[in-house]
């Protein structure tokens, strides 16, 4: 089975201080093949330029994230995700990039790993 791995997981995972911290390695325990899209690694690089002012250092801390949590990047085809999203919007109302996440997770036939309970529910009421 894969996983597809949502951001709020990875930067949980990551900064030992966040108060997530500790549902995130439960989250991600014994989860083996563990995925995310460019879409994820976007938000990454947002998240740590908004806190980092050094580019080389925001570069490492994605690159570090991405590794530590053990990932890969599977690409993805970005027209298919937006064909689907009038259909699946209407039935999980989530924002915007939640609901990207799922239509991803969906296309890449993957279990989503996320610490946010309305992308939780959404991805249930889908599977």
């Amino acid at each position: 089975m894969k996983y597809y791995v949502d951001t709020s997981v990875i930067i949980a995972y990551v900064i030992d201080s966040d108060p997530n911290h500790e549902k995130a390695v439960e989250v991600l325990l014994d989860k083996g093949d563990r995925i995310i899209s460019q879409l994820t690694v976007t938000e990454l690089y947002s998240v740590f330029s908004r806190r980092v002012k050094d580019e080389i250092v925001v570069e490492s801390l994605v690159n570090y994230s991405i590794k530590k949590v053990g990932v890969k990047v599977e690409r993805i085809d970005f027209n298919e995700v937006f064909k689907k999203v009038s259909e699946i919007a209407p039935k999980v109302k989530l924002k915007t990039l939640d609901l990207l996440h799922l239509i991803i997770s969906i296309i890449l036939n993957s279990e989503i790993l996320t610490l946010d309970k309305e992308l939780e529910e959404a991805y249930k009421k889908m599977n």
